[in-house]
């Protein structure tokens, strides 16, 4: 199943935030017959969406959905996310989980034009702001918990090594803020403190991938990955199905802001 991540940058009138835009999907690049206008789907600014998977390496790693899963003594696997960071105001969620034995994943932020992120070793520090949480026993760990190291984008540490992160469920939240990459533990609201910050400078910085890589000696999971930032969308495989009766390698779009007092505003026609 492919789905289409889509996203991109509006510039809305200050009076029309948040702005709504659509996405038309269109069956071919003219895009001036009614009758080939084949979906409109209606986007607010500055979305949160789950993560599409749409890279992986590794046997056995289990994508599904916007969850990650690997069971037993395995080789490391990993995935990246078809999303992009684009700047300051973006953040990336997920979910850690209560696990079984020992185990190992690291979460990463690579340039989205570096193709090769899935060069193993790349569970490293340098230059990835880079979380690499571990589970088991030892190493100042109570047994059947996690503990994260958690590094600058020099590879300096933000955090003692090894930080306990205790035995429950618990959610991690990476947000690009200003000049800062903000790590949160259980996020609620803007009151939150964060567990430690990064600096940066998001010239030359951006545009971002988030890579998740997974090894162990027992069971691994993680969930509900989120990211935010640009406006986005999918178009999902089950709708280009219902569409055009099959997946779509070629797509041809109008984006549009629907702005307050006219009917839409300046749209952009895209394919890809």
């Amino acid at each position: 199943m492919s789905d289409w991540p889509i996203q991109f940058l509006g510039r809305p009138r200050a009076s029309e935030i948040p702005a709504v835009y659509v996405v038309e999907v269109w069956e071919d690049h003219t895009r001036d017959d009614p009758s080939k206008l084949k979906r409109q789907i209606p986007v607010n600014d500055f979305t949160t969406q789950a993560a599409a998977f749409s890279e992986q390496f590794g046997d056995d790693l289990t994508v599904d959905r916007n969850n990650l899963s690997q069971t037993g003594a395995v080789d490391t696997s990993g995935a990246r996310a078809a999303q992009v960071i684009t700047g300051p105001g973006a953040f990336a969620e997920f979910t850690m989980l209560p696990q079984a034995g020992t185990c190992n994943m690291a979460v990463q932020f690579h340039s989205a034009t570096d193709e090769t992120w899935d060069d193993l070793p790349h569970i490293t520090a340098a230059g990835l702001w880079n979380m690499l949480f571990y589970h088991g026993a030892g190493n100042g760990i109570p047994s059947g918990g996690w503990g994260v190291n958690i590094y600058d984008r020099d590879g300096s540490f933000l955090l003692p090594a090894l930080t306990d992160l205790g035995k429950d469920t618990f959610k991690i939240r990476v947000a690009f803020v200003g000049t800062e990459v903000r790590f949160y533990k259980d996020w609620v609201n803007s009151a939150s403190r964060p567990i430690a910050i990064g600096n940066f400078s998001s010239a030359g910085e951006f545009p971002l991938k988030m890579c998740v890589f997974l090894s162990s000696q027992g069971d691994v999971f993680a969930e509900h990955f989120v990211l935010s930032g640009m406006s986005s969308t999918i178009y999902s495989a089950a709708q280009q199905i219902e569409d055009f009766g099959v997946e779509q390698p070629t797509l041809f779009l109008r984006i549009y802001q629907k702005a307050r007092y006219e009917d839409v505003g300046n749209p952009i026609d895209v394919w890809g």
